[in-house]
C-alpha cells in the first residue's frame, strides 16, 4: 500500500432477520360424551417439545451443554449435518395426556378420555362419596371403546385400557372397597368391588393351583420410577369370574403407585407399551 493511499473502509454485509419459528399447533378440541355423572372428554393434545439453544456463549461452550464447532476463516460455524442437527429444534411425536400434574406420551394409535366419577364404598350415600377425575388410555380401533360408558369400578369393560386414578381410586379401589396399599391382603389388587368381577376379555387366566399364577400373598413390592418420581410396582393376582365356566379364577394385574402425586396406574391387560408410557412421564 502506498503511504498516501486512503485506508479502505470495510464493507458491512447486510443482516437479515432470522425467519420466525412456526407457532405450535393449538391443542385439539376436547371430545365430550356420556350422560349423568360420567362426563368424558378427550385429553389427548398435540404437543411439540421444542429444544432451544441459549444465545450467550462462554468459554467456547453453548449454554445448554453443546460444544461449539471450530469456526472457519470467515468466523462462521461450518455447515455440517451434525451442526444442523444440534441447532434444529427437537420435535416430540404423538400426543401428551395431562393427569394430576403428570403428562405422559401416548403410544402411536392410542386415545385417552377423562371421566368425572363418584368414588366410594359400594352403595354409600352420595354425600359420603368423592367426586374426581380419572383417565382411561386405550388403543384405538376397538369397537367396545367407542360407546363405552366408563365406570371407575369396572375391571372388565370389553375395551382394553389402562386406568390412571387419583386419591379416590386409591382410597376405595381395593377388594371390598379397601384402600390400595400394595401390601398383602385386600389392598394388593385393584378390585373396586365387594365381589369378584368378570375377567378381562382375552386375558389368560390362572387357577389357584397353577404354578404360573402370580400369587398376591407372595408378591413383592418393588421400587420403581415414573418419569423420575419414586413409585411402588407390584405384579399381583386379581380374582375374577370366568363367565364361560361360571368359575372363579385369576388374571395377572400390574400396579404402579406414585405416592407423592397420589396417582395409581392399573394395567390388567399386560400392555407392552405401559412401561415406555410411564417412562415418558413429565412433571
Amino acid at each position: 500500500m502506498r503511504p498516501d493511499a486512503e485506508p479502505r473502509q470495510p464493507q458491512s454485509s447486510p443482516t437479515h432477520a432470522p425467519p420466525a419459528s412456526p407457532a405450535p399447533p393449538a391443542p385439539t378440541a376436547a371430545r365430550r360424551r356420556g350422560t349423568g355423572r360420567k362426563v368424558l372428554v378427550g385429553v389427548g393434545a398435540a404437543v411439540l417439545v421444542l429444544g432451544s439453544a441459549t444465545a450467550g456463549l462462554a468459554g467456547g461452550v453453548l449454554h445448554g451443554g453443546a460444544s461449539l464447532q471450530p469456526v472457519d476463516g470467515e468466523g462462521a460455524a461450518p455447515d455440517t449435518a451434525e451442526a444442523r442437527s444440534e441447532a434444529a429444534p427437537a420435535e416430540e411425536p404423538g400426543e401428551r395426556v395431562e393427569f394430576r400434574g403428570m403428562s405422559v406420551l401416548l403410544p402411536d394409535g392410542w386415545a385417552a378420555e377423562t371421566v368425572t366419577d363418584s368414588f366410594g364404598a359400594g352403595a354409600a350415600p352420595e354425600e359420603g362419596r368423592v367426586s374426581e377425575d380419572w383417565a382411561a388410555l386405550y388403543p384405538e380401533g376397538q369397537e367396545a371403546c367407542e360407546a363405552q360408558e366408563w365406570d371407575w369400578a369396572d375391571t372388565s369393560t370389553g375395551c382394553r385400557h389402562l386406568k390412571l386414578l387419583g386419591p379416590g381410586g386409591i382410597a376405595y379401589g381395593g377388594a371390598g372397597w379397601a384402600a390400595v396399599t400394595m401390601e398383602p391382603g385386600p389392598g394388593s389388587t385393584y378390585t373396586a368391588s365387594g365381589n369378584a368381577q368378570p375377567c378381562p376379555e382375552g386375558e389368560p387366566t390362572f387357577t389357584e393351583a397353577d404354578p404360573e399364577r402370580p400369587a398376591a400373598d407372595q408378591a413383592t413390592v418393588e421400587e420403581s420410577k415414573v418419569g423420575g418420581e419414586p413409585a411402588s410396582f407390584l405384579v399381583t393376582s386379581l380374582t375374577c369370574l370366568d363367565e364361560a365356566t361360571a368359575a372363579f379364577t385369576n388374571v395377572e394385574q400390574r400396579l404402579w403407585l406414585v405416592p407423592g402425586a397420589e396417582i395409581l396406574v392399573v394395567d390388567t391387560y399386560r400392555f407392552e407399551e405401559t412401561e415406555a408410557l410411564l417412562a415418558s412421564a413429565q412433571w
